[in-house]
């Protein structure tokens, strides 16, 4: 077989693995010096109470006009707890975004929940995990803990890492559920630990 075909065919193998990979997503890289925000909601209209997607938007500070758009994975049908990231289209103090320590990531947090589904503090974090979204330089989207024990009856508003390894999320209430939580990402953490 000719090397050209054997090249072909290992691309396309490894092309066709990393679509089948539905917790990360590619897009364009950031470009220093840009300034990147989130969008609730599609932009069109105005967000309502229920579980609206999300958007990263990276502007260009000099025109002020978006350069980049990375979607953050959400799901329209299905039900909840699919590995997605949505937001209360009404909520001022969730989807803080937030820079790495080491400056090689963004997060943002929120809750698993179907696009238009109730998507408030009394969802319980078994019926909509707690996500938290950490995005790469490059534009790659990893959902790196879907916690189904923390901010129950509450809200998961920011998440930070040093390094992409370990988070540390706030949100509401401050019962045995809410407060800070530590949280171990390796492989995907579905548990936090209250601090």
């Amino acid at each position: 077989m000719p090397f050209h075909s054997i090249l072909m065919r290992s691309l396309a193998l490894i092309l066709a693995a990393t679509l089948s990979v539905l917790s990360l997503t590619q897009a364009a890289p950031f470009t220093p010096g840009n300034i990147v925000v989130v969008q609730v909601g599609d932009g069109q209209g105005n967000p309502d109470t229920t579980a609206q997607p999300i958007a990263l938007l990276e502007y260009n500070p000099n025109g002020g006009v978006v350069v980049n758009t990375i979607e953050i994975l959400s799901f329209a049908s299905g039900g909840s707890n699919q590995g997605g990231l949505t937001l209360n289209g009404v909520f001022s103090s969730s989807g803080m975004l937030n820079l790495s320590s080491d400056g090689r990531f963004l997060t943002v947090a929120g809750v698993d929940a179907q696009i238009g589904s109730t998507s408030d503090s009394t969802i319980s974090p078994t019926a909509a995990h707690r996500t938290i979204a950490r995005v790469d330089e490059g534009g790659g989207v990893e959902m790196s803990a879907r916690l189904n024990d923390a901010f129950a009856g509450g809200e998961i508003r920011s998440a930070v890492t040093k390094s992409g390894e370990t988070y540390y999320a706030v949100g509401s209430p401050k019962g045995s559920s809410g407060g800070m939580r530590f949280i171990e990402a390796a492989g995907g953490a579905t548990k936090s630990t209250q601090i």
